[in-house]
């Protein structure tokens, strides 16, 4: 069993557009409240990885930014006080996917222990999740395997996507590097990165894995799918 990396980032998504993640201290009072090892142990037996924004680790401009925002249980509950938001209560809409029903129970607990109410309201994916939060966003929070290759300008630099993150910041940075040399291009990124991920325009709570079973006498498997090809050059028996 070969264990690698994918595309696909479970994203906790917030509604910057709604109250209550209209309001930055919220949304980092959410990332600071959540033990993601814990949902990453709970939710799917410790496969994958902890990534600090929605950057795998094998696109050139990854970053590890774990440690924006480490498991911290009062400092979330500080910065909810400073938004006026203790007791908060929010609806979490949760596609009909296993990833996300068994992410979506975790999450619940830990906001509970931070003063945060989270209902799931239960969607059948993919109609129903499509019709209300991606295309209506009619949501607070959600969660979804976002599973698209350097997607992080689709979900960030489009304040009229579904996460409604304003990209006033990002916006000049991405085209500025999108127009330099490949070297620019990847340190122009990594700063986009690192702002989303610190204004935690979303939550990446883990990478989600690629596991191949094989017979242990093929070598050559390529451990991790990060393009839509599957390369079999390098498969042999031993």
């Amino acid at each position: 069993m070969l264990q690698g990396s994918s595309n696909g980032e479970i994203l906790l998504g917030l509604n910057n557009q709604a109250a209550p993640f209209d309001d930055v201290r919220v949304r980092q009072a959410i990332a600071y409240g959540i033990d993601r090892q814990a949902v990453l142990d709970a939710a799917w037996a410790g496969y994958g990885e902890l990534i600090g924004a929605m950057v795998p680790p094998t696109d050139p401009y990854y970053e590890d930014l774990n440690d924006l925002y480490p498991y911290d249980p009062d400092k979330a509950r500080e910065l909810l006080a400073d938004a006026g938001a203790e007791n908060l209560s929010v609806t979490f809409k949760v596609p009909t996917r296993p990833y996300a029903t068994a992410v979506a129970e975790v999450v619940v607990s830990q906001l509970a222990e931070i003063g945060v109410t989270a209902t799931i309201e239960t969607l059948e994916f993919p109609a129903v999740w499509l019709d209300e939060v991606f295309t209506k966003d009619d949501y607070e929070m959600t969660v979804i395997l976002a599973v698209e290759p350097r997607d992080i300008l689709t979900v960030f630099n489009d304040p009229d996507y579904y996460i409604g993150y304003d990209n006033a910041q990002i916006a000049p940075i991405a085209a500025t590097a999108d127009a330099g040399t490949k070297e620019e291009w990847v340190e122009g990124m990594k700063k986009v990165a690192k702002i989303t991920a610190e204004d935690v325009a979303s939550l990446p709570l883990f990478l989600f894995p690629n596991i191949v079973v094989a017979d242990a006498g093929l070598q050559g498997i390529a451990p991790n799918a990060v393009t839509e090809s599957l390369n079999m050059t390098k498969l042999a028996w031993n």
